[in-house]
């Protein structure tokens, strides 16, 4: 899936984890996750991972740490776009 498309803006919930975004980032560069030198693994380099990362940041509703508040108001969110799409 492509997390960048216009009409996912603002409907997205990920991880809090650098890991999984940075990792998401590097993947949609076609680069794996355990890229070690992104300056020498990435085309772009490092400014092109955090224009990419930037991005990213514009589409994504909530980064979340799945404690339980996190995970009631996924569920509700989630519920509510439901029920607009049906």
């Amino acid at each position: 899936m492509d997390l960048w498309r216009p009409d996912l803006a603002g409907r997205i919930s990920m991880v809090d984890s650098p890991r999984e975004v940075v990792g998401a980032v590097l993947k949609y560069m076609g680069t794996s996750y355990n890229t070690v030198d992104i300056n020498a693994e990435v085309k772009g380099g490092r400014d092109a991972v955090k224009h990419n990362l930037a991005l990213l940041a514009k589409q994504v509703l909530l980064l979340a740490d799945l404690s339980t508040d996190a995970v009631v108001f996924l569920l509700e969110h989630w519920w509510k776009a439901l029920q607009n799409n049906t």
